[in-house]
C-alpha cells in the first residue's frame, strides 16, 4: 500500500504546511502612476457631486422656498443606485478603459454645460433651471459611478492579491472611506 504524500498527512493531522519561502514583491512604480490613478479616481468621483453640494447656498438663493439640497442628494443616491445595478449587469460588456473614459467625459461635460448655460448665461427660467440642475446631478451620478466602478474594482483586486505596497492600500482606503462618508 502506498503512503500518502507529506502534505496530505499534515492536513490530516491538523498541521499546516510551512509557508512559502518566496514572498511576492510589489512592482516598482518609479513615476507614481498608481498614486496618480488613485488620485484621478478620487477626483473623478468626488469633484462632480461635491461641485453641486458645495454650491448649495447659491442654489438655495436661486431657488428660495425649495428643498434643493435634499432633492439633489436624493436624485444622486437614487440614480447612483440604479447606475451601480446597471454597471454590475453590463460590467463584462464594456472595457475598463471605456467605462473610465465615459465617466470623465460625462462628468466634465455636465459640469461645463451647467456652469456656462445655467449659471453664467442664465439661459433658462427658474423652473426649467431647477429641473435641469436635478437632471445634471443625475447624469453626474451615472458618470461618477461608472468611473469609480472601473477604478475601484481593478485596484481593489490588485491590492487584495498583494500586488501593490501598503502605501497604496492606505490611499485606496482613504478614497473609499471618503466616498462612503460623502453618501
Amino acid at each position: 500500500m502506498k503512503e500518502p504524500p507529506a502534505d496530505q498527512r499534515k492536513a490530516e493531522t491538523g498541521q499546516r504546511p510551512p509557508p512559502p519561502k518566496e514572498k511576492i514583491k510589489p512592482p516598482v512604480d518609479s513615476c507614481n502612476y498608481i498614486y496618480l490613478a488613485l488620485l484621478m479616481s478620487g477626483v473623478g468621483f468626488l469633484l462632480p457631486y461635491n461641485s453641486f453640494i458645495t454650491a448649495v447656498d447659491y442654489y438655495q438663493a436661486r431657488f428660495p422656498g425649495t428643498t434643493i439640497e435634499f432633492d439633489m442628494s436624493l436624485t444622486y443616491i437614487v440614480v447612483a443606485f440604479f447606475s451601480v445595478v446597471a454597471t454590475n449587469a453590463l460590467i463584462e460588456t464594456f472595457s475598463l478603459q471605456l467605462r473610465i473614459t465615459f465617466g470623465y467625459i460625462v462628468a466634465i461635460s455636465i459640469l461645463l454645460l451647467i456652469t456656462i448655460c445655467d449659471i453664467w448665461l442664465e439661459m433658462f427660467s427658474k423652473d426649467t433651471s431647477y429641473g435641469i440642475t436635478l437632471t445634471a446631478v443625475g447624469m453626474v451620478a451615472v458618470g461618477s459611478t461608472s468611473n469609480i466602478r472601473g477604478y475601484l474594482i481593478s485596484i481593489y483586486l490588485s491590492i487584495y492579491l498583494g500586488m501593490f505596497i501598503s502605501i497604496y492600500l492606505s490611499i485606496y482606503l482613504s478614497i473609499y472611506l471618503s466616498i462612503y462618508l460623502s453618501n
